[in-house]
């Protein structure tokens, strides 16, 4: 007798989740890496429909440079031991296998994009104050990930479900979040749409939904925390050189960062001057981001490559290409 999937033990969740999706086969690649760098899977019976988060690497309490090597050296000690860093994924149990399963696709998405470096958050050090991004490219670099990341789920569900495996798309279907963008996607396709003009199509709807208010908000939130603990870190530094810590980020600078083999053909041809990519439009987060440039200054240094990106998936692929 097999246990309804609310029932299952994490573990068995786990394995039919994965099961269903790495049969697309630009999902078993990045699953092959979420597997060396390890992974640890939640199912709360209520909370978010699906949750992966960001973290940087903080030295906050490494308050001289001996300290600081001595960490850097244990953490690439630790990459290859069971007190390895590892990505946490949460999904709601109750939403069923089908929501879940396209939920999770939408959340490997960011951890790739962490491993990538595309969140471009910086390693926190004691006592000194990160370059890092200004408010408004944060926000933007936020909803660039939040749209490819969905984009990319609807995609893989449509492919499996061309294949015959149809639970990540009738998670997409059920989803009240995105059924809508799935329900645009189907359409395209089943007029002749090529896949990656469809693709294209629900990237930019993305941008133009309801939802989006929402992860502007998110975005200025997690941005401000971020850098109140920039902020006591190095609680002497000035605001003219807070100013100068602060980069601009223009969208096309992170397609640099995506291997050649697995970017979407659809992001390099859409047209990244186009504004609503990098608009606000959020009234509340408009006035956060006036605010942000009254006290620090409008940023125009779009030199984003002097970011030291801290979070442990980036960290690990980089010590994993060189080693290559």
């Amino acid at each position: 007798m097999s246990w309804p999937y609310l029932f299952k033990s994490r573990k068995e969740k786990t394995a039919l989740l994965f099961e269903t999706i790495r049969q697309d086969p630009y999902f078993e690649d990045i699953l092959y890496s979420l597997a060396d760098f390890g992974y640890e899977m939640h199912f709360p019976f209520f909370g978010n429909v699906g949750l992966y988060i960001p973290h940087s690497i903080a030295t906050e309490k490494l308050d001289s440079p001996e300290k600081q090597q001595a960490f850097a050296d244990g953490f690439v000690q630790a990459l290859g031991s069971e007190n390895a860093p590892i990505a946490r994924f949460h999904l709601c149990a109750s939403l069923g296998q089908d929501v879940n399963t396209h939920s999770l696709l939408h959340e490997i998405i960011h951890f790739y994009q962490d491993m990538l470096g595309l969140y471009l958050i910086p390693i926190a050090e004691r006592g000194v104050y990160p370059v890092h991004l200004d408010m408004q490219s944060f926000v933007s670099a936020f909803l660039f990930c939040e749209a490819w990341a969905e984009v990319e789920a609807i995609g893989a569900s449509w492919r499996l479900k061309e294949k015959g495996v149809s639970s990540p798309w009738n998670g997409a279907m059920a989803s009240a979040d995105w059924r809508e963008l799935a329900r645009e996607f189907e359409k395209d396709m089943e007029r002749g749409t090529m896949f990656e003009k469809a693709s294209a199509n629900i990237f930019n709807t993305w941008y133009e939904g309801k939802h989006r208010s929402f992860y502007e908000k998110h975005a200025a939130e997690i941005y401000s925390d971020m850098t109140e603990k920039y902020r006591k870190n190095a609680p002497d530094i000035s605001e003219r050189e807070i100013g100068k810590a602060l980069r601009k980020l223009e969208l096309p600078m992170v397609l640099i960062k995506i291997p050649k083999k697995k970017i979407p053909a659809y992001l390099t041809h859409l047209d990244w001057a186009d504004e609503r990519y990098s608009s606000i439009q959020s009234p509340h987060v408009q006035e956060k981001i006036a605010a942000h440039d009254s006290l620090y200054g409008v940023c125009d240094n779009t030199n984003v490559q002097d970011i030291r990106i801290g979070t442990p998936p980036y960290l690990w692929n980089r010590l994993r290409s060189a080693s290559l």
